[in-house]
């Protein structure tokens, strides 16, 4: 691919809005799995369910992952990668919201089941879109800068949690939190 064919992608991108919302998009996916594994005990507590019971939700949403990121490979290739990534978020902030509201445990493992099969969706979305749309220079650089979003969201990540776990524990966190940044990647839009 020449430079010229290059700077074409890169103007049919969306222009500025195109890497914020990449970021955004790939920072939204971390919280999720810091909350999961700080608040197993209160998500055990909630349900009166022992710690060994709660870790399933792991497991579980492992399970679908595993799953979706094969079926991704055939998606990928009939659907836009855009579209791809949209559905992936609105998957994973409806999932959570619905964790958030889940009234027993059941429902709780079935959103986060539904986690699971979004977020195959979601990273190798990104890492394609920039690919398609960015010059070889500019890709190391973006890269980074995902690489970056991931490693930031764990550091905030832990403070934003123990600020909402005070107010509300599990029932305000996980919708306030995730819903929040998972829609704010589509919202940015590109």
């Amino acid at each position: 691919m020449d430079e010229e064919s290059s700077q074409t992608e890169e103007t049919r991108s969306g222009g500025w809005l195109f890497l914020p919302s990449i970021v955004l998009s790939r920072l939204a996916t971390m919280p999720p799995g810091i909350i999961m594994t700080l608040l197993l005990i209160e998500i055990g507590l909630t349900f009166g369910l022992p710690v060994g019971v709660t870790g399933q939700i792991g497991t579980a949403g492992s399970i679908a992952a595993f799953l979706s990121a094969l079926l991704m490979g055939l998606l990928s290739v009939r659907f836009r990668h855009r579209s791809l990534l949209m559905a992936g978020l609105l998957i994973f902030s409806l999932s959570l919201l619905g964790r958030g509201l889940a009234p027993n445990f059941i429902l709780f493992l079935m959103f986060g089941v539904l986690v699971g099969l979004a977020g195959p969706m979601i990273t190798p979305m990104t890492n394609t879109l920039v690919a398609k749309h960015l010059s070889l220079k500019k890709r190391t650089r973006v890269f980074g800068l995902l690489i970056a979003a991931a490693s930031f969201s764990w550091v905030i990540g832990f403070i934003i949690i123990r600020f909402i776990s005070d107010i509300g524990g599990v029932a305000v966190l996980v919708p306030c939190l995730c819903a929040s940044f998972s829609s704010s990647g589509p919202i940015i839009g590109f």
